[in-house]
């Protein structure tokens, strides 16, 4: 590791309406996996995973207490959670978590890791290279190949097919410098952009370098209730050498 310094934002805001209609109303970041708070599981993952000067969570105002109880009774490494509001989309609670890091000292050259609440598999190795790759062009994101064709679409009919080789699916963590990454999110709340894509998109949009580097197929998004099962085996599955 370099100089800089390594922080986090973990956008854990949004509702998950998907797992909320099957789970009676609790937020999907609040879900067990394997008897502890997926939440918990995601933060524990990154702490294994490096270094992190901090890591800030941005939260609905009414979960903001459960989160810090979560924290503080599953997570060893509390005292570096911190908490910030989180927005009406994920846009804004990600620009809510870069100036949290920043008003906690994060300084312009320090990396800025974005990680989803809702991925727990998180190996060492993926944020290793993601880390590296954006200390050497300011930027990178986590993908995997696509495996299906893809095509686009004009009034339900297929225009044309895509070129697969050049096609990926992006995943978490995304990792900047913070001081690109806060350009690139100012830049875009002044243009009126308020629900990007991704972070690494807004990046694109200033002229900054974004690099591709491997994810891994495990690092799946829980999005359905059946996904909780797959993570928790997921996990059962890794030693500490994957971790």
């Amino acid at each position: 590791m370099g100089d800089d310094r390594l922080w986090g934002v973990v956008p854990a805001a949004g509702l998950g309406e998907r797992m909320r209609s099957a789970s009676g109303g609790a937020a999907k970041q609040f879900m067990s996996i394997g008897g502890v708070p997926m939440l918990a599981v995601t933060l524990n993952s990154l702490f294994r995973a490096a270094a992190f000067e901090g890591v800030i969570l941005t939260l609905r105002e009414d979960d903001i207490e459960a989160a810090r109880e979560i924290v503080a009774r599953h997570v060893p490494k509390s005292s570096l959670v911190f908490t910030a509001p989180g927005g009406a989309v994920r846009q804004e609670s990600v620009y809510n978590g870069i100036r949290a890091v920043k008003e906690r000292g994060g300084a312009p050259d320090d990396l800025v890791a974005i990680h989803d609440a809702a991925r727990p598999v998180i190996r060492r190795d993926m944020v290793r290279r993601a880390v590296e790759a954006a200390r050497a062009s300011g930027g990178a994101v986590t993908a995997i190949p696509a495996v299906d064709a893809a095509v686009l679409a004009v009034d339900d009919r297929v225009d044309s097919y895509l070129d697969r080789s050049r096609l990926f699916r992006i995943q978490t963590p995304q990792v900047f410098r913070l001081g690109l990454i806060s350009d690139a999110h100012e830049q875009a709340r002044k243009q009126g952009v308020t629900n990007a894509v991704d972070d690494g998109s807004l990046v694109l949009e200033i002229g900054g370098e974004v690099r591709i580097v491997p994810g891994d197929p495990d690092n799946i998004k829980v999005t359905l209730p059946g996904d909780l099962a797959v993570a928790e085996g997921i996990l059962a599955g890794l030693d500490e050498t994957d971790r």
